[in-house]
């Protein structure tokens, strides 16, 4: 859980609190604190804000996401979706707590904002800056770039049909690069995991961008070596219960994600 957050006295000061059109909303900004993780981040869905942080006020959806649009119009927090899901985060949040320690802090399971989305949804006036957005947009084709030669490179290697502009497909890998994986890293993951799993009926199935490029799954795949594909015998079923103990262990230990989900 989050702990050591630190409530500046700058606050009572602040200009942006003093515009707020509620003390509902400035009640909102405090007790959200405690409950952001180590990156400021935190379920921006009205629902979750209700049970977790007005569990002993009478709040109704609507007055709570009044509140979250009158803190992201005062450029307080923004909201940005990852995969369908809504998050906010508080833009000056690692700033103002100095004292985080990632050591003490929990399991990090909200993906922050890229710093496109910070930039866009932070309140700056794009007037003034002209050549970042250039810059935002260089990237942007840049990214796109890539993803066509990732998907590509996964589509040959795994014989699958996966679009390079599927909505899902393009935030795995961007998430990824913003995390400051290249080009490389990810044919390295494909082709790894390609050599362990085709052949083998029952995990060939996870050769997607979904289960390639998770947050959970990646680092540990571009850090598998090379050469560990098992031996699944004649027609790719080989030992049964030796690959059904492997593919439970794998589970169990988390190496993938989102088994149960259905597929893009």
């Amino acid at each position: 859980m989050p702990i050591g957050r630190i409530l500046l006295k700058s606050i009572s000061e602040s200009k942006k609190l003093s515009i707020l059109k509620s003390d509902g909303a400035r009640l909102l900004y405090t007790w959200l604190l405690p409950h952001l993780d180590i990156n400021g981040c935190h379920s921006g869905d009205s629902m979750v804000i209700k049970g977790k942080i007005f569990t002993r006020l009478i709040k109704s959806i609507k007055i709570i996401e009044g509140y979250l649009q009158d803190l992201e119009s005062a450029g307080l927090i923004i909201r940005y979706e990852v995969n369908g899901d809504i998050f906010l985060n508080y833009p000056d949040f690692v700033e103002k707590q100095p004292k985080l320690n990632p050591e003490r802090e929990g399991k990090i399971t909200i993906t922050p904002p890229t710093q496109e989305q910070l930039m866009i949804k932070s309140g700056v006036n794009q007037d003034k800056l002209p050549h970042k957005l250039n810059k935002i947009k260089s990237s942007e084709n840049l990214n796109e770039d890539i993803v066509l030669q990732i998907i590509t490179h996964l589509n040959e290697k795994a014989k699958t049909n996966y679009s390079p502009k599927t909505k899902i497909t393009t935030e795995y890998i961007n998430g990824r690069i913003a995390d400051g994986f290249k080009l490389n890293d990810f044919i390295y993951v494909i082709d790894v995991k390609c050599e362990d799993w085709i052949g083998d009926l029952e995990m060939e199935k996870f050769l997607r961008p979904k289960t390639l490029f998770a947050t959970s799954n990646f680092e540990g795949y571009l850090n598998q070596k090379r050469g560990r594909k098992v031996n699944h015998g004649v027609g790719g079923q080989g030992d049964n219960k030796k690959i059904s103990a492997l593919f439970e262990k794998q589970k169990r230990e988390g190496d993938f994600d989102g088994l149960d989900d259905k597929e893009e």
